[in-house]
């Protein structure tokens, strides 16, 4: 995951070479039988070898040693596409920090993460991410490595699961954890009152967990660095103010895709001044009937705000009333706003230009009317602009040649009428303009530019 790829750094990976100490002979024999156990048929480990000058063991690919000591701090195998069972040998290996088998085919006994893994008692970074060949229920031991910083169970197959996650509450030390598409359906309600309990963590990745709540009140917050939380494809189906996570106001990522909270956002999401990406769309047929959503948030003072996703989430709403209530600072960091079905009625304010670094700006599939405001070609960094399918009137604002970054023009089926700017043919950029199904008059000719008129 791009996500692991950031936290990982805090945790430094060396190919270390130790110049003076030679490699522990019991550590040389617990990593010699556990090549014993793995198929290794692209010879990624053939380096692994006993006798000469491969005796040297933190010489060998994937291992780290500390080089005063000569103990392996470091198994690194990720992306190795290497088969096999875990031997239990590497118990020896005592004073290993970081061990990564992300990607490969190893696994445990008769499928399962093995419980011997808890019993590192120096293991700082653990990643078992992305490995199909786990199953089976996710063992409580790793509660035992204390030192953890980072774990990475997520995974793509969904058969590791947990009925407790009681056990994360014994590594004060996590920075991230990523739990992704592990099914933990079974798990108690209170789970954020365990999440809470780890006072270092940085990113929360839980999405498509078969979570089914996030709406235990946490009486006293202890997640005060908490900077990324993924809950993307949890049936959560509960208001969504009640949700435990407002008033973390370190909070930079947010992802509620399709989670299907409903109800009013609450008003401390406009207290969250560290967030930069807010998502929160379902992508599915009718759900606002369902799930009725409404955001009348003020979120003037959101100055880091770049990213806010709201695709067929909301219920209805006044456009100019949205808009007004968007970051208004000094730098406007706004970069993405995505708002396409979501019933938003009323007119394009006048001053929509003050939202100066949109680089993308999606709107369609609503019942906005009125004109195209002339601030629109205040737009000067957008590349991507979607009013399709409202009921816009009017002319095509010839402001709009100001915008000479422009990729995708999308203005079909709204009422527009008179003639087509000639600018919009010197926008060297454009190479989608969708103009279908209005009254517009006039002709916009230039070479590998798609134009719809029909």
């Amino acid at each position: 995951m791009a996500a692991a790829t950031t936290w990982s750094s805090f945790f430094l990976i060396t190919d270390a070479r130790p110049a003076h100490a030679s490699c522990i002979p019991r550590e040389r024999d617990a990593l010699l039988a556990f090549n014993e156990g793995i198929n290794d048929t692209d010879g990624y480990l053939g380096s692994w070898q006993q006798g000469g000058r491969r005796q040297h063991c933190c010489r060998w690919v994937g291992i780290s040693c500390n080089k005063v000591t000569g103990h392996v701090t470091q198994l690194d195998l990720g992306q190795s596409f290497l088969v096999g069972h875990i031997n239990p040998s590497l118990i020896s290996l005592e004073h290993l920090e970081y061990l990564n088998l992300n990607g490969t085919g190893i696994t445990g006994p008769n499928g399962v993460i093995p419980e011997f893994l808890g019993s590192f008692q120096s293991l700082k970074h653990l990643d078992l991410s992305e490995m199909p060949a786990f199953s089976g229920i996710l063992p409580r031991q790793l509660g035992n490595l204390t030192k953890l910083e980072y774990l990475d169970l997520s995974t793509s197959n969904s058969a590791v699961y947990s009925t407790d996650v009681s056990w994360l509450s014994r590594l004060p030390r996590l920075v991230y954890l990523d739990m992704s598409y592990m099914n933990l359906s079974s798990i108690p309600a209170d789970w954020p009152l365990v999440v809470n309990m780890l006072p270092s963590l940085e990113y929360l990745g839980l999405r498509g967990c078969s979570l089914s709540s996030a709406s235990q009140p946490l009486t006293h917050l202890n997640l005060t660095n908490l900077q990324h939380l993924d809950l993307f494809y949890n049936n959560l189906s509960h208001p969504i103010a009640s949700s435990w996570f407002w008033n973390i106001t370190s909070m930079e990522h947010l992802n509620l895709d399709e989670t299907y909270l409903y109800g009013a956002f609450p008003d401390a999401l406009g207290n969250m001044t560290s967030l930069m990406s807010l998502r929160f769309s379902h992508f599915a047929d009718s759900v606002t009937i369902v799930y009725p959503t409404t955001m009348t948030v003020d979120l003037k003072n959101l100055c880091d705000l770049e990213r806010l996703t709201l695709d067929e989430s909301l219920s209805g709403g006044n456009i100019t009333e949205f808009i007004d209530n968007l970051p208004q600072c000094s730098s406007n960091r706004l970069q993405y706003l995505a708002m396409h079905s979501n019933n938003m009625v009323g007119m394009m304010p006048t001053d929509v230009g003050k939202l100066t670094s949109l680089q993308l700006l999606i709107l369609s599939h609503n019942n906005i009317t009125g004109p195209i405001p002339p601030g629109i070609g205040d737009y000067t960094y957008i590349e991507y602009l979607d009013l399709a399918h409202n009921y816009l009137t009017g002319s095509i604002p010839p402001h709009i040649a100001s915008c000479t970054r422009l990729v995708h023009l999308l203005l079909s089926d709204n009422r527009l009428s008179a003639h087509i700017p000639s600018k919009i043919g010197m926008l060297r950029n454009l190479t989608e303009l969708d103009l279908s199904r209005n009254s517009l008059d006039g002709e916009v000719t230039r070479e590998h530019l798609v134009i719809s008129r029909a």
